[in-house]
């Protein structure tokens, strides 16, 4: 296969196009793969193993043209630390339990104090777990 040089404008789009494919396919197949049940939502696995295993092959078909795209194009991989992504979700998460603190959700009325106080035991003992990752 000979190498395509497109302009860098080009390059990036199709660059940041195949990323965001491959993040999915990921994701696809974490959902294919995984037997964990969530908490807070419920997935409702309405799919044949047969089907789990037809798509699961569509996604090693896809994962399998990307890397194909990436030499043809001539893209680089981008490198990501995993430490870094920990420390960027911790602190996601943090943000949002910031914001559910009783006292930053006073645009939503005034909780009684005793549910108020039980909210904000609730969020901290939630964001000394999430410290422990």
């Amino acid at each position: 296969m000979s190498a395509i040089n497109l302009p860098s404008n080009h390059l990036r789009s199709v660059s940041a196009s195949i990323y965001l494919i491959e993040k999915t396919i990921d994701e696809l197949e974490e959902m294919l793969k995984t037997s964990t049940e969530p908490i807070t939502y419920k997935m409702v696995n309405d799919l044949e193993d047969t089907e789990k295993e037809r798509l699961l092959k569509s996604i090693q078909q896809i994962r399998a043209f990307v890397a194909e795209l990436m030499q043809k194009y001539k893209l680089n991989s981008e490198i990501t630390y995993l430490s870094r992504v920990l420390n960027a979700r911790k602190s996601r998460m943090w943000e949002i339990l910031g914001d559910t603190t009783s006292k930053r959700m006073k645009g939503y009325g005034n909780l009684p104090e005793e549910s108020a106080q039980a909210l904000d035991n609730d969020i901290l003992a939630l964001t000394k777990l999430i410290n422990l990752l």
